[in-house]
């Protein structure tokens, strides 16, 4: 796969640093992504999108160092992420006490994927900390799969568009406690009845 521009890159990182919004394309939908540190950048993006905060919104992390600030792992939750892992697999997880208020819903969790796309592997590379992923959207309405039809739907509210292919399927959502057998959020690419058949005979 070829990369973007250098350039576009650039000026999504300048972007994402001064607390805006940045579009970009991921193996499952095109995304909207913001500094998740950022109180103001979140809220933003929440009131773009019109989402509802108490949904929570998913964060891609650079690699796998960052799981254990973020969240409480279990053996299964490791193991699930060992498996599937960087992939199309969102895993709902017990928060640690360090992470801002604002990334928590009425259940103290936190929402983690490590992606396996190119482009996001290497904006992270660039941008090292977590990224926010929800879909390009505005909440409830039909994905966006180009780089166009975002910039059609949000105009000037982006302030960077990363141009790519993106899948049309969203990830597969789990919920993992600390203690408690896996749990299904939202069905996405990979199905649930290949979580349940691996967590059985892993």
């Amino acid at each position: 796969m070829t990369l973007p521009e250098a350039e576009c890159f650039h000026q999504a990182v300048t972007a994402l640093q001064q607390g805006k919004v940045i579009a970009y394309p991921t193996e499952t939908v095109y995304g909207l992504g913001v500094d998740p540190f950022n109180e103001h950048a979140v809220n933003h993006l929440l009131q773009l999108k019109q989402r509802d905060a108490q949904k929570g919104l998913i964060l891609l992390i650079p690699d796998l160092s960052w799981v254990n600030r973020l969240a409480l792992v279990s053996p299964i939750s490791k193991r699930l992420m060992e498996h599937f892992w960087p992939g199309p697999l969102t895993l709902v997880l017990p928060a640690t006490p360090q992470l801002p208020p604002w990334l928590l819903t009425q259940h103290p969790t936190v929402a983690l994927r490590l992606s396996p796309s190119p482009v996001v592997q290497h904006l992270l590379s660039l941008w090292p900390y977590p990224l926010v992923s929800t879909s390009a959207n505005l909440s409830g309405q039909q994905q966006l799969s180009s780089p166009e039809e975002i910039q059609h739907l949000w105009q000037n509210q982006i302030a960077a568009i990363i141009p790519g292919q993106a899948g049309n399927t969203p990830s597969t959502v789990v919920q993992v406690g600390e203690h408690d057998k896996p749990s299904l959020l939202r069905t996405g690419v990979i199905p649930f009845a290949m979580i349940e058949h691996f967590i059985v005979h892993c």
